[in-house]
């Protein structure tokens, strides 16, 4: 595809034609969400309930003041969660935002469902700013980001069928990353800030994709910088990934470096090693997602075969100058990464592995199909013959055949699968998390804390009242006779500290390996005691590289604001943009 410069038809178009396409790809986000906006169908998903479970917890210790909520303390029957140290927050965030408007559990399933409304949208919208820039024709970037939007691994895998809404939200900063890049030799400073907000964006939406996304738009860059024979491009885009990490310190921090805290081996252990999920000759640990997964490669694969097939007959450039360049290195690496031949690449002990399944990368083919759809509808070069109306018609098949397929999967998991939406809602009540971030044996822990006690007198006697209960802080006033050694309703995840009456802190214990939960020795008489879980080292560092990152951030804007590029043509993946055309 082309890129653009000072004539090109992204400055020419109308902010009027901006809004109803807009509109356009709204109307097409609601009316692809409305199972799950009508019907509550967004919970039927394999991971969705957790999803759920996380958002109606995370939503109250967001707006009680807490901005970047990590621990959970109701999450696993009340003994909380580490999750948000290591999972991203972001897509739990969003879905918090209309929480004042939507609160309690029973409208967790529609914060969700909006959020995810919302994140298909941006993902469209997002797709079609960038597509613009390389198109001749009004309607083409239209058509790419609703091809985007229906590829059936974007819409029917990861939002209804596995109901991963970190994942369907990393659909979203993509296009914004690689709209960025377009803009290197023209508004390089704007495009610098771009690309940072977009990589971090996409760090804290969902960590296996950042392995996907920043290799893709480093691709994309990389192929700029070939036809500029420049350096600007890949140098930008590293500084630009580099400060997006450092913005992202603050997750990170503790993401990177507190795995071996929690049951790692549940999330790259025993059945979720890499190699089990590759396309080929072995049988899935998870025969259903195996038949969806191979239903929406072969449709997507499909559809890019017979999209390249009209594209080549008008192609007239070299390889590393086509427009096809780009899609066609995308389309190559997820085949080739998502079957067997790549086996000897995931058995590696690399950072490819913590993407855990192969045919993640089905996501980049969604991607490749929204430029092959926006090109070959291009009335800029689909001459008025035979052949352009072909290509027209091979992309409203391509669509068409989307469509049904999104649609012919979701009927069949209606009249075959589990419970829907609506009967699992009553399940987001049971706050047990996800295996990885179970620290001890719950029911077993259960046992001890009888009728949901949230303190246990192990030894001594007397009373203890709980006056506070706040995410990573306890305050207890207890009167005894006696010393009292008193457990703690809560997982001792970090270190937990306490102080009485105002003193100096000290370290409370555990009760053992299995049953790891706060211990305090309280003395006898009557004290305040406060029970606190501190900011941990990597915290603490973490918040400093985000203010770092924050730094060069403005630092890195305000200097490239002053510089002017020698180069300011074409560096997209293709010609020169022609003349728009109605």
């Amino acid at each position: 595809m082309s890129g653009i410069d000072g004539k090109s038809a992204g400055k020419r178009e109308s902010k009027g034609g901006i809004t109803s396409a807009a509109i356009i790809l709204l109307v097409v986000s609601v009316a692809v969400m409305l199972p799950a906006l009508g019907f509550g169908d967004i919970l039927r998903g394999q991971d969705a309930l957790i999803h759920a479970r996380w958002q109606a917890a995370y939503a109250p210790v967001f707006w009680s003041g807490d901005i970047f909520p990590r621990w959970l303390p109701d999450m696993n029957k009340g003994f909380g969660s580490p999750v948000f140290f290591i999972y991203p927050p972001l897509s739990q965030m969003f879905a918090a935002l209309a929480y004042p408007l939507a609160p309690g559990t029973e409208w967790t399933s529609y914060r969700i469902a909006l959020s995810v409304t919302v994140a298909i949208f941006a993902g469209a919208f997002g797709t079609f700013l960038w597509l613009k820039n390389h198109t001749a024709s009004r309607s083409a970037p239209i058509w790419g980001a609703i091809a985007y939007t229906l590829a059936p691994y974007h819409l029917f895998i990861d939002t209804y069928f596995r109901g991963a809404f970190a994942e369907v939200w990393s659909f979203a900063p993509l296009p914004f990353a690689l709209l960025a890049v377009d803009h290197f030799f023209h508004k390089v400073h704007a495009a610098f800030a771009g690309l940072v907000l977009s990589l971090a964006c996409a760090i804290l939406l969902h960590a296996p994709s950042v392995l996907i996304t920043v290799p893709v738009v480093g691709l994309y860059a990389a192929l700029a910088a070939w036809r500029q024979r420049s350096l600007a491009p890949c140098l930008l885009f590293l500084a630009a990934a580099a400060t997006a990490m450092l913005l992202c310190g603050a997750y990170l921090g503790t993401a990177l470096t507190q795995v071996n805290m929690i049951r790692s081996e549940k999330l790259f252990g025993g059945l979720l090693v890499s190699t089990k999920w590759l396309l080929g000759r072995n049988v899935w640990p998870d025969i259903p997602i195996m038949v969806m997964v191979i239903v929406a490669a072969v449709a997507q694969v499909g559809v890019a075969i017979d999209l390249f097939r009209n594209a080549v007959t008008r192609e007239r450039t070299g390889l590393f100058t086509s427009r096809l360049t780009f899609p066609l290195i995308l389309m190559i690496v997820s085949v080739i990464m998502t079957t067997d031949i790549s086996e000897p690449l995931w058995s590696l002990n690399t950072p490819l592995n913590r993407i855990q399944f192969p045919w993640r990368l089905l996501s980049i083919q969604a991607l490749a199909i929204a430029i092959l759809c926006a090109y070959a509808i291009d009335k800029a070069n689909v001459p008025a013959t035979a052949v352009g109306a072909v290509a027209h018609r091979s992309v409203f098949f391509a669509i068409g055949l989307m469509l049904a397929i999104n649609a012919a999967l979701y009927i069949f998991c209606i009249v075959y699968g589990g419970d829907s939406g609506r009967v699992r809602e009553a399940l987001i009540e049971d706050t047990t998390d996800a295996p990885e971030y179970q620290l001890g044996d719950i029911k077993l822990l259960e046992a001890h804390f009888p009728g949901n006690a949230r303190t246990l007198a192990l030894s001594g006697s007397g009373d203890i009242d709980v006056t506070q209960w706040k995410p990573r802080r306890i305050e207890l006033a207890t009167s005894s006779p006696e010393e009292m050694r008193v457990a703690i309703r809560q997982f001792a995840y970090t270190g937990w500290q306490y102080s009485q009456d105002g003193g100096p802190m000290q370290d409370a214990g555990i009760l053992s390996d299995d049953e790891p939960v706060v211990v305090i020795s309280i003395p006898p008489g009557a004290h305040n005691t406060v029970i606190s879980m501190p900011p941990t080292k990597q915290e603490t560092v973490g918040w400093m590289a985000s203010l770092g990152g924050l730094l060069c951030l403005a630092a890195g804007t305000a200097a490239l604001a002053r510089w002017r590029p020698a180069h300011t043509g074409d560096i997209g993946f293709g010609r020169a943009t022609q003349a728009r055309q109605n």
